[in-house]
């Protein structure tokens, strides 16, 4: 894969992210409405679930929510690697 490239969604991503959604509910830490798509655990279980041996830091907007399941920051900052 390319440094920008494109990771297609897997289904043992979606499943994780499943388990990440129940986890965070049953603890008290939704990130999102209970009527809400939550994309965040989908893109968190999606970082989580590569297997080829690096560390993941996913960058956004919204790092708050994501960092309960995955190394998260916001795109300002993070510099030039």
């Amino acid at each position: 894969m390319s440094r920008y490239g494109y990771l297609e969604l897997s289904d043992e991503a979606l499943r994780f992210a499943a388990e990440l959604w129940a986890k965070s509910r049953q603890q008290g830490r939704p990130t999102s409405s209970a009527l809400d798509l939550d994309i965040d655990v989908i893109l968190a279980a999606q970082a989580l679930t590569l297997d080829d041996g690096i560390d993941v830091t996913v960058v956004t907007t919204n790092a708050r929510h994501l960092s309960q399941f995955v190394d998260a920051r916001l795109w300002t900052d993070v510099g030039d690697r």
